[in-house]
């Protein structure tokens, strides 16, 4: 928990100030990451699986997705209101007419905010997968061995009578 506290400290720069809201604004993207992790792992998947899904899992992340990034962009458009970035910022001019960011600048964000949920998504996909493969597999294998032990015991019981038998037989022909 504490390291999940900690990583919007990473995303501060060395000429920024560390405030509560700057933290709040640098929390934003690891929160929507974590609650788009943990919605797939813990519901969507699980009810896919199930079969209990009506709407596509492509359709619920394609909401998720786009939810997140609206929510990270007004956030970065609300702190970047409050805490107007220095320039030069590593190679990239002032915007002209006054404004904080420009929209390339924005436009890049958000495809690279898209992409880092999309890759949680399949983080989250593959997981899950992995531990419902590694479950089938276990069961597949206890199903194995209970037959093998239903075989055995029928041969068992096969065997029995016919060794009582001949036992008999012969204490009989003595």
């Amino acid at each position: 928990i504490l390291v999940l506290l900690l990583i919007p400290v990473m995303f501060i720069g060395p000429d920024e100030e560390m405030t509560f809201e700057r933290y709040l604004f640098k929390s934003c993207m690891p929160f929507m990451m974590l609650l788009i992790f943990y919605i797939n792992y813990l519901w969507v998947l699980p009810k896919h699986i199930e079969g209990q899904l009506k709407i596509s899992i492509f359709n619920i992340n394609v909401i998720l997705v786009g939810v997140a990034c609206a929510l990270v962009a007004l956030a970065r458009v609300y702190e970047y209101s409050l805490f107007p970035p220095r320039f030069p910022m590593r190679g990239i001019m002032p915007p002209p007419h006054g404004r904080h960011f420009s929209s390339l600048f924005f436009m890049l964000a958000l495809i690279r905010d898209a992409l880092n949920f999309i890759f949680v998504v399949l983080a989250a996909y593959s997981l899950r997968m992995t531990s419902h493969a590694h479950r089938l597999e276990h069961e597949r294998h206890e199903a194995e061995v209970a037959r093998r032990d239903a075989e055995l015991k029928g041969l068992r019981l096969q065997i029995s009578p016919h060794f009582l038998l001949n036992t008999l037989n012969n204490i009989y022909a003595l």
